[in-house]
């Protein structure tokens, strides 16, 4: 379930281990065990130390905003290329009650 805490976190350009010690904060402290990451414009882009992504039965969905590239997530997209698996980036705004799967009409 995601909560908006009306916090604003514009350190998207820092490492999640940076950002948990600014004015962020941490998850912890505000009840939840986790946290994803927004923009100013409210499109979700990363989380803590994960990136999010989500998959359709045919298509990998990446989240279209700004965020810091993973190294997991870059292992998924060289080894989705080479599967020939398509890949999107998509916007996914805090406020939509579900996920990206389906390219917008």
């Amino acid at each position: 379930m995601l909560s908006n805490t009306n916090a604003i976190c514009p350190e998207s350009h820092m490492s999640a281990s940076s950002r948990r010690s600014s004015t962020c904060g941490t998850p912890g402290a505000r009840g939840f065990d986790d946290a994803a990451f927004a923009d100013l414009a409210g499109n979700l882009s990363e989380a803590t130390i994960w990136n999010l992504a989500f998959f359709d039965s045919t298509t990998a969905i990446w989240l279209k905003a700004a965020m810091l590239p993973g190294v997991t997530m870059q292992i998924l997209q060289r080894q989705l290329r080479r599967q020939g698996i398509a890949q999107e980036r998509r916007p996914w705004r805090l406020r939509q009650s579900t996920p990206p799967l389906h390219p917008p009409s």
